[in-house]
């Protein structure tokens, strides 16, 4: 079966790539060195470089930004077949850099802007993104395999920072203008799966009055499956600063949360199929490191792959996962989605710190390699300056 898949794989060195649909043109992106060091005043320059299957460039430009780098935030980029171009950006509209509300729910403080190259003009069009009186919390742009540009994401109906109310799929047309624009709310029965019951409690009082929802989700991937279904990734990701003071010394340090991911199943005709919530909760205080997950589609199936507890295992409904500290050496974990019906089974792979008498140190989803659809190599290190090369079978 053939599928499409797009996720962002982060900054190689200070360089993006970016892809369109049918691999017949890659994007480059990067930043210049700010030429004044006050965000207030700056101007950031992108760098912009298309290529075709051959490595040959088509276009290449470094763009001024039209607002400062205080007012903007690039969140996304994209390119097409025809080798257009994209930037989202979210744009402030007061003197602030953080998401909040302009002392109203109806009035945040930002909108989504797209900006446009095409190889033919050197110019950026910009568009505002304005998705039917809801607030876009996370997006990103893709290409489909039949050659449209889309927007999915995660949005609220209220302007309340990152949190979601639902999901979204829009597709883009050439104007910068949103049409079929599918919309849905996430359940507050999804929220309360896998939580306390005070959670529970306190989520439910939040749905009486209308304000329930998904906290800091972050769509990671999104798939197109051949049937011409969709499939949405999101996972709760944030990063929490503790500052404390002794003998007038203050110290800082940073903990990064890979907590629960949502999975969700658009069938062709627009409509939800089905929403799942798979728990977990992963915490440590050097970026990802152990976290996150590896997600591979094979044979009708979702796998994710990530490290957990070997406690939570068999985890009931009404009971939150115990914390995975990054670096131990856990339990290899999967879930596993049936994408007709949205079942979910949940497998132990193997004990990371007794691979047959070995134990293994610098593991990272993120280095899992499918080499089929049902296997993965993976590198870890054994120590004594030794790395190993480990090869699972997701089926027998």
């Amino acid at each position: 079966m053939v599928t499409t898949a797009y996720f962002r794989a982060g900054v190689t060195d200070k360089f993006d790539f970016y892809y369109s649909a049918d691999r017949s043109k890659m994007l480059v992106q990067y930043r210049k060195v700010p030429k004044v060091k006050s965000d207030a005043k700056n101007f950031d320059e992108i760098g912009l470089y298309v290529f075709d299957a051959d490595m040959r460039e088509i276009w290449g430009d470094e763009a001024r930004m039209p607002y400062t780098e205080k007012k903007m935030n690039n969140i996304d980029y994209g390119v097409d077949g025809d080798g257009n171009a994209y930037i989202l950006a979210t744009v402030f509209d007061d003197n602030t850099t953080r998401v909040k509300k302009k002392g109203s729910d109806d009035e945040p403080n930002y909108h989504i802007e797209m900006l446009k190259r095409t190889p033919l003009d050197k110019r950026l069009e910009t568009s505002e993104i304005e998705l039917n009186g809801k607030f876009i919390t996370s997006v990103s742009i893709y290409e489909t395999v039949d050659d449209l540009m889309v927007l999915a994401g995660f949005y609220n109906n209220t302007a309340r920072g990152r949190n979601a109310d639902g999901v979204f799929y829009a597709k883009l047309n050439k104007e910068g203008e949103l049409y079929d624009e599918q919309s849905y709310s996430i359940p507050v029965e999804i929220m309360n799966q896998y939580e306390s019951k005070r959670t529970q409690k306190r989520n439910d009082k939040k749905e009486d009055k209308g304000e329930a929802e998904f906290t800091n989700l972050k769509l990671r991937k999104l798939q197109f499956l051949e049937d011409g279904s969709i499939i949405l990734i999101g996972e709760q990701y944030y990063i929490v600063t503790h500052t404390s003071t002794t003998n007038g010394r203050t110290t800082t340090y940073y903990t990064y949360h890979y907590d629960d991911i949502l999975i969700s199943k658009i069938d062709p005709a627009g409509e939800l199929a089905w929403m799942r919530k798979l728990p977990k909760s992963q915490y440590g205080k050097s970026g990802r490191g152990f976290m996150s997950f590896k997600h591979q589609y094979a044979d009708g199936f979702h796998y994710f792959l990530y490290v957990d507890l070997a406690e939570n295992l068999e985890l009931p409904f009404d009971q939150a996962p115990r914390t995975y500290g990054d670096g131990r050496q856990e339990q290899l974990t999967a879930y596993i989605v049936d994408d007709e019906r949205g079942e979910v089974t949940k497998e132990a792979i193997l004990d990371m710190s007794d691979v047959r008498g070995i134990k293994l140190y610098q593991f990272a989803t993120h280095k899992i390699i499918m080499i089929s659809e049902t296997e993965f190599l993976f590198e870890s290190y054994k120590k004594k300056k030794e790395d190993v090369m480990v090869k699972i079978s997701l089926k027998e």
